[in-house]
């Protein structure tokens, strides 16, 4: 599996030497690292270092001769650091617990295990080797898809184009050479804005962007990116499309970094009362409203029945996973502290009276609903 030789490899793979094959700065995640390293203030650190002290030999125990010639030039032993000739050959814990140049002090992703570890040895080396490992394959990750032969209805566009979704759905993105496959634009906004901000966190949160909070409280509809990091999904799908071009402009991607595979919405067949094969094709809540305003047209259900589905003990009898009467006299029924209203705009006519169905369904009820609409026709 992929996954295993990836692991495999950062436990034993000599890195050191040739570290063509892999970026820091890419598991760090942030812009301004990759610039410090080009820059030559972060170098690569071998926390055990290459030439072994005494302290550092009594440290790793009898067996320290293997232990630094397996592990010295491996992921879970390097590190990041501006302060490479400070540490030199010193003992673990004064590399750790420098004044202001310690790993304690350290803010990268690449040090947070380190600062925690009282000594350095095979145990802690191969641990952080499967820390970085788990990052890693966020990053450099073969998705299991399958990727299908462009149609007619379909098209790539790239981030900075202009893109109109209208009457379109976004079936497949790549963001830095990965594909993903999405189910429409919300589907895409979500994936996408999780790798940017693995990317760069530093811009969502300093950005003062209304669509990103640290508090999923202060969105209306969250989606959780990572830890205390929400964006609005309530959004129009330019609005999120739109989201996208600001934060990939903010991290200097290339057209080409973040492509959609756009694709053109087909129109469902038409929905029939009188044909069950189209009872999937509406969302379930309409296809309760359709089916009272038949069985109320054909007197086929009863004023007791109406009085009693006006119940929730009753509603729940029928439908199980309901949470509210499903008729109600007013559209503002039954909405408690809440500022949600729980019946739709659209009333009937039963008896001279209106009434008002509930569109809180959920697809769970469906079957159960044909079964209750089609006794009644039987009933009839």
């Amino acid at each position: 599996m992929y996954n295993d030789k990836v692991i495999k490899a950062l436990k034993s793979f000599d890195v050191y030497y040739k570290n063509e094959n892999i970026k820091f700065s890419e598991l760090e995640k942030r812009l301004f690292v990759e610039q410090l390293i080009n820059d030559g203030i972060l170098t690569i650190e071998h926390v055990m270092p290459q030439t072994l002290t005494n302290d550092w030999k009594e440290m790793l125990g009898s067996k320290w001769e293997s232990i630094h010639s397996k592990y010295k030039d491996t992921i879970g032993n390097l590190t990041l650091t501006a302060y490479n000739s400070d540490y030199s050959n010193s003992p673990f814990k004064v590399k750790k617990s420098m004044p202001k140049k310690g790993f304690e002090f350290s803010k990268l992703f690449l040090n947070e295990y380190i600062k925690q570890c009282e000594s350095w040895s095979e145990t802690e080396i191969i641990n952080r080797a499967k820390i970085l490992f788990k990052k890693a394959i966020k990053i450099w990750w073969l998705p299991k898809i399958k990727i299908s032969k462009i149609t007619d209805n379909e098209e790539w566009f790239d981030w900075n184009e202009d893109l109109d979704v209208t009457n379109k759905k976004i079936v497949q993105v790549t963001i830095m050479e990965s594909f993903i496959n999405t189910s429409d634009v919300t589907a895409a906004y979500k994936v996408i804005h999780k790798m940017l901000y693995d990317m760069d966190p530093t811009i969502y949160h300093n950005g003062n962007f209304a669509w990103f909070s640290e508090s999923d409280s202060k969105l209306r509809k969250s989606y959780k990116i990572d830890t205390n990091a929400y964006i609005e999904t309530n959004k129009s799908s330019q609005e999120k499309l739109n989201t996208i071009k600001i934060i990939a402009e903010l991290c200097n991607l290339d057209s080409y970094d973040i492509r959609f595979l756009v694709q053109e919405k087909t129109s469902k067949p038409k929905f029939e009362i009188n044909d069950e094969s189209t009872y999937g094709n509406i969302p379930v809540g309409k296809l309760a409203f359709e089916f009272f305003e038949k069985l109320i047209e054909m007197n086929a259900i009863s004023e007791a029945e109406i009085e009693q589905l006006k119940t929730k003990e009753y509603t729940k009898q029928l439908f199980s996973h309901t949470d509210y009467p499903i008729i109600a006299d007013s559209r503002d029924a039954n909405k408690g502290n809440s500022k949600y209203i729980r019946y739709r705009k659209k009333s009937l006519t039963f008896m001279g009276k209106e009434i008002f169905i509930t569109t809180q369904w959920f697809e769970k009820n469906r079957t159960d609903l044909i079964i209750w609409y089609k006794n009644h026709l039987l009933n009839k």
